[in-house]
């Protein structure tokens, strides 16, 4: 006996008649059917098993069902399945997941309309509570449809370092890149030192190429970075991620200096690390 989808296959035909029952079962509204259909539109090698199950998703009942198959169409990283739901005009309920769903369909524009809402909180909301599948392919999206910008800012939010330390390499890259490209430059330098070693090198060629600098006493460390500043990073990243700070030092402080004007301290510890912080507010 061979499998297809989730059918046991005794014959092509057999099959098929499995494959009908369900596609009348999610036609009378049964929720659990759209996902059974979903996997045989995605996976089953019959065509006319798959013709089946694409014309069982063409009247779906309830919004459970059509979040539910929107949902599916992300889960699986289907273009067909994806063209199938945005023809039918299916649209997920809940704001979050729907701002998630124009972003990863390339309808970014759909954000502007009238009861949307601000997009970048319900794109965060969204992205925050996917599955890793569907954030990659946010994340690939954002990429293809050159909306890097509009996922960086959901991705960082008003304050920028605030999510930072729980960023994944390829959310970071999607980050500076988004910044970059918008000229966001005191953002971006905020970010270069929590950043990844070789981003936070693009970042500063990136920042150095504007012309652009930073005031007062970081003025002063900016100057030491663009000149020291190797053509690219050619070393092996740091092992480990940086600790995320939690209002001191990791060790303890062996020396200690204020900036002239109080609004940095420099802070060398026992264990070699050399931190600068700005005494406005928290983080290094």
């Amino acid at each position: 006996m061979k499998s297809c989808g989730h059918f046991p296959l005794i014959s092509p035909w057999l099959y098929r008649l499995a494959v009908r029952r369900v596609a009348r079962r999610a036609g009378a509204g049964d929720v659990p059917a759209v996902r059974e259909l979903a996997s045989v539109f995605c996976t089953s090698p019959d065509p006319a098993a798959r013709r089946i199950a694409g014309q069982g998703l063409l009247h779906l009942k309830s919004p459970e069902q059509t979040d539910l198959v929107c949902q599916e169409s992300l889960l699986w990283d289907n273009d067909d399945l994806v063209s199938l739901v945005t023809g039918c005009a299916y649209s997920p309920a809940d704001p979050a997941d729907r701002a998630l769903w124009l972003f990863c369909t390339s309808r970014t524009g759909e954000f502007h309309r009238p009861g949307n809402g601000d997009h970048f909180p319900l794109l965060s909301a969204g992205y925050a509570a996917a599955e890793e599948v569907v954030r990659v392919r946010a994340r690939n999206a954002a990429r293809r449809d050159g909306t890097e910008n509009i996922l960086a800012r959901a991705l960082a939010g008003p304050d920028v370092t605030q999510n930072a330390v729980l960023w994944s390499y390829g959310e970071w890259v999607i980050v500076m890149n988004g910044f970059s490209g918008e000229g966001r430059w005191n953002d971006l330098w905020l970010l270069a030192p929590l950043a990844p070693a070789p981003l936070a090198v693009e970042a500063i060629r990136s920042l150095t190429m504007a012309g652009w600098s930073p005031r007062g006493d970081d003025r002063i460390i900016w100057e030491d970075l663009a000149r020291s500043l190797p053509e690219r990073w050619t070393y092996p990243p740091p092992a480990g991620q940086f600790r995320a700070p939690v209002g001191r030092p990791a060790g303890q402080v062996t020396r200690l200096c204020f900036s002239f004007d109080g609004n940095l301290i420099a802070t060398g510890c026992c264990d070699g690390m050399i931190t600068v912080w700005r005494t406005a507010s928290a983080g290094p």
